[in-house]
Parts: C-alpha cells; structure tokens; sequence
C-alpha cells in the first residue's frame, strides 16, 4: 500500500517531495510513464483557491501560489514544448450564451485563465506553449474562431518573445496535411499521430480503443507537456466534465465525425477512404451511440471483443479512460470560477454555477476527484448514483487501471479545503440506459 503523509507528519517540503514521487514521475524528464498494476491507485497532491472572479491579474497570482504549492513549475516545463487542451464546447465561429451568459463564463476555458497560465509557463521557462482545441468549421482561420469564445488571439501571440505562443485548429491534420493524397477522400492516416492507450498511462487491456488518431500538435514529439485547461461543469453522459472529459475534444472530426448518412472513414494504407479533410459531422455516432467503430479493428476493438454496449453512459466513460491513457495528461488546470450543471448549453434543466475556485494537479484523476468532491459529490459513488446517475463512474474505471486515486481520503489537497470552497451541483435527471 501507497504511503499517505499528513503535513503534521513531515514538513512541508518534504510532504511535496512525498506526494509528488507517489505520482508516477510526472517531475521527471520522462514524465508519465506505463505503470505495473498495483495494489493501490497512485495519488498526487492537488491544490486548490478561491478565485472569485474572472481577472487576468488576479487569476496568475492565484495559480501562480497552486503551483507553488505543488512545488514549482520550471522542473517541469523548463525547455519543453507545452501543449494546452481548451475546453471550447461547440468552436464553430459564433458567439454563444447559456441563460444570458457568454459561454466563455458558464461552459467553456475562459481566456483570463488560459492568459494567466501561458503567462506562468513562459515564466517558468517553456520554449512555447500551443493553445490547442477542434472546430467545426472547415473555412475559418484560428483568429475569428478563437474570438468568439473571447479569445484575442493577437494579443495571446504577443507573450515571450512574440513567437513562443499560438493557437491551433486540430479539427484535421491542419498544418501536418501533406496532401491532397490518391484517396477516396484525399486524406491520409500518415498525416496524424497514431496514440496506444497500452503505451500511454495506466495498467492493463484498454477498454474500448485499441488506438487513436489525433493532430500531431498532441503528439510527444510537438508537445513534451500536455496540459489539460478544463471547465468545471455536470454532463448529461459522463456525470462531469473536467480535465478528462476535455480530451474528448482531441479527436479530429475528420476520422471521427460522423452522423446517420456520412461514410465510415477507413485506413487508406489498407486500401481504404483516407481521412476527409473537410468533415465536420459531430462525434456523438462514432463516440457516444458506437453506431460504428471509428476505422473498425485498426483503430477500436471489434464490438464482439469489447463487450460493451452501444449506450452511451457505458461507452462514453470507458472512452474517456482509454483517451487520457493514449494521451497522458501531465497538468491539469480546471476553471471552476464560473460553471454549469448539470450539462451544457441552454437546455437539460440547467443553470450557470459560481464556486469561485480553481483546482490543479499533475494527475488527472486526482484533480477532477477533488473537483467532484468540491461539487457536494462522492468521486468513489458506484455506477448510477451522485453525480454518474445515468452512467459508469469514469473515476471509478481509472483507478481501476492505476491512472490515479480517486480516494479523497489519499489525495493530499493544499490550499483551501473542500469544506471551505464547497459548492453543490445536481445530477442530470436519469437516462433510461442500462448501466453495465
């Protein structure tokens, strides 16, 4: 069993080293790395503020003060390329709202935090940091796209040296196209990055995808440190949405987009379609409902070898666990000064939330069990109750496969406690799903 410390147990500095090599070398130059299975989840500190209100100024001091506590960021962002994942729900070039409010406040990364982190990673010594998130627009370029969830991107641009930041559609293969290719739909698997859930974080069989294909902006060798900027908010389908959920949003909609008519995209390099550049089809068919496997047995397992059924509360949770083990997660950063619940968007009985924090960790699962329990909500709930009423408990399925605790009674938590920055969230209602 895992050593946990207490801070009346060691001092402070050694708590940090403690909590830290308890993560899986996240501080070191190999960052996360494939875990043998163990008797106990790893944990790592997660630390926690009130922020009560969107402020650049405010915002960098805060976060500036969480990783402080965490020990620092330079030992891990010194001289590497950073990635950073938004969470920008339905980038589609138009200006949104929830109840009156702006969805950068109520449902997606608020530039006033996104701001403050690039500042504190270029501070920290990054050699640059890429803002990275999918549209669903085929036409526009990143600054109209971007400046409708708040964005300026000019400005973003004109950090560090004037170089050293930027922004990126991974809708497709984007700037990594080399073609149009002799295919079907002029695209090609040799274009993306090829991520292995087994190579990935974790221990043990994926539970639904073999392998995934993303812009190479998230591959290892573009990005040597993936953080995930994530919103703190309820979903109809996965319970919660924060720093994991979030990598839902890597998968370019060009493999993976899809709807009742659209063609399955196959792998060219077996003869097949290619990738279509231009798609722009959600992922709901592919990802949610499993009306297809996206590139069959190349790319997910067969549904006869998986098991699971095509209910999305069964499949999306697995999905999400198999997408941040192909895609480790080194920095989570979840935005919790403004939400929803208990889904997005203006419908589903919701209402736009104020806890007024922010949380972060450098390990996801910790980080979004912190969030959960910030929520009023037991992280550890069993499948189909608290705040996964309608589906599989992904905390749970990580766990499962080491990736992290989601034990608060083993997560260190410095900075403000649960009880102080607690804030209620209620369950969507229940879906009619059988949950297995």
């Amino acid at each position: 069993m895992s050593e946990v410390y207490s801070m009346s147990q060691l001092d402070r500095r050694d708590f940090l080293k403690r909590a830290a090599a308890m993560t899986t070398g996240l501080m070191g130059a190999g960052l996360l790395q494939p875990r043998q299975a163990a008797a106990e989840p790893p944990v790592s500190p997660v630390a926690v503020r009130a922020c009560k209100h969107y402020d650049r100024a405010l915002i960098k001091q805060t976060l500036g003060r969480m990783f402080g506590d965490l020990g620092g960021l330079s030992g891990l962002v010194s001289g590497r390329k950073v990635g950073i994942k938004l969470n920008l729900t339905s980038l589609n070039g138009n200006v949104q709202t929830q109840h009156g409010v702006q969805f950068k406040y109520s449902d997606t990364t608020h530039p006033d935090v996104a701001y403050a982190l690039a500042q504190l990673m270029i501070e920290a010594g990054a050699e640059r940091v890429k803002f990275l998130e999918s549209s669903y627009s085929a036409t526009l370029s990143v600054e109209p796209l971007f400046a409708s969830m708040g964005y300026n991107v000019p400005e973003f641009r004109a950090l560090g040296n004037g170089s050293q930041v930027d922004f990126h559609d991974t809708r497709a293969a984007g700037e990594f196209f080399t073609g149009p290719h002799a295919t079907p739909n002029g695209g090609s698997f040799n274009d993306y990055w090829e991520a292995d859930p087994l190579t990935g974080a974790g221990a043990g069989p994926s539970y639904l995808f073999n392998k995934f294909y993303m812009n190479k902006w998230y591959s290892p060798a573009e990005c040597d440190v993936f953080v995930s900027l994530a919103k703190q908010k309820g979903h109809d389908t996965c319970g919660v949405t924060l720093s994991s959920k979030n990598l839902f949003g890597c998968w370019p909609l060009s493999v993976y987009g899809s709807n009742a008519t659209a063609s399955i995209i196959t792998d060219d390099r077996a003869g097949g379609s290619g990738p279509e550049e231009a798609r722009t089809f959600g992922r709901s068919v592919s990802g949610h409902n499993g009306g297809w496997d996206p590139l069959g047995p190349v790319g997910a397992k067969l549904a006869s070898e998986h098991g699971v059924s095509t209910y999305e509360g069964n499949r999306m949770p697995r999905l999400i666990v198999d997408l941040i083990r192909a895609r480790p997660i080194h920095i989570a950063v979840i935005d919790g000064i403004m939400g929803s619940q208990p889904a997005w968007g203006p419908t589903n009985n919701s209402s736009v939330t104020t806890p007024g924090i922010l949380v972060a960790g450098f390990n996801p699962i910790c980080a979004d069990a912190v969030c959960v329990g910030i929520m009023g909500q037991d992280p550890q709930a069993a499948d189909g109750t608290g705040m996964f009423l309608s589906c599989k408990n992904y905390l749970n399925l990580a766990a499962d496969k080491q990736i992290g605790s989601n034990d608060l009674s083993r997560i260190p938590i410095v900075g403000d406690p649960i009880w102080k920055v607690r804030y209620d969230y209620y369950p969507h209602v229940k879906k009619s799903g059988v949950i297995a």
